[in-house]
C-alpha cells in the first residue's frame, strides 16, 4: 500500500518556519547594526563593521535558499510503502535511499505532532525496531490524521506494547 503524504501542507510547514528563522535572524542583526552604528566609531571602521555584517545577513540567506531547494526537492521524491510485512521509505535527491524494516520486529509505534505540525495538521509515525543501542527508528512524516491512525493499526508492536499519541 502506496502512503500518499500531504505535500502541500508540508511545503506550507517548512517555508512558515523557514521564514520565521530568516525573520529572527535578520532582526536580531539589524538591532546589532544600529546599537553599533550608534557608537562613535572612525568613519573607516563603520565601513568595515558594515561589509561585516552584510556578509553576516548574506550567508544565512544563501544557506536558506540551498535549504529550500533540498527540501522542495526532497518533498517531491519523498515515498513510503507498507507491502507484505515491510515498510519503505523511498527519496532521491542525487541519489536514491531507501529504508526498510520488517513489521515483525517493531517494538514501539508513536504517533508524534511538533508545534509546527500542530499548525498545519500533520502528524508523524515513530516506528521503533530492534533492542537497545542496536533498534533502528523509521519515521513517516507529513501524514495527515486519518492517515496517521490508519498507518499505525497496520503495525502491530511485538508483545501488544500500546500504541501512544504524544
Amino acid at each position: 500500500m502506496k502512503i500518499e503524504i500531504n505535500k502541500k501542507q508540508a511545503w506550507k510547514m517548512f517555508m512558515t518556519k523557514t521564514f520565521f528563522k530568516i525573520f529572527s535572524i535578520s532582526l536580531f542583526l539589524i538591532i546589532i547594526l544600529a546599537v553599533l552604528l550608534n557608537q562613535e566609531l572612525f568613519p573607516f571602521q563603520k565601513q568595515y563593521l558594515l561589509l561585516t555584517v552584510l556578509f553576516i545577513i548574506i550567508f544565512p540567506f544563501l544557506f536558506k535558499g540551498f535549504n529550500i531547494i533540498y527540501f522542495y526537492l526532497y518533498l517531491n521524491h519523498l515515498d513510503y510503502e507498507v507491502e507484505e510485512g515491510i515498510l519503505t521509505t523511498k527519496y532521491q535527491i542525487i541519489m536514491k535511499h531507501t529504508n526498510s524494516a520488517r513489521l515483525q520486529v517493531v517494538n514501539t509505534v508513536n504517533i508524534n505532532q511538533s508545534l509546527w505540525e500542530k499548525l498545519f495538521g500533520l502528524y508523524t509515525i515513530e516506528v521503533d525496531y530492534g533492542f537497545g543501542d542496536s533498534g533502528y527508528t523509521h519515521y513517516f512524516r507529513f501524514l495527515l490524521e486519518d492517515q496517521a491512525n490508519e498507518i499505525s493499526h497496520l503495525i502491530k508492536p511485538r508483545g501488544n506494547i500500546p500504541i501512544t499519541i504524544k
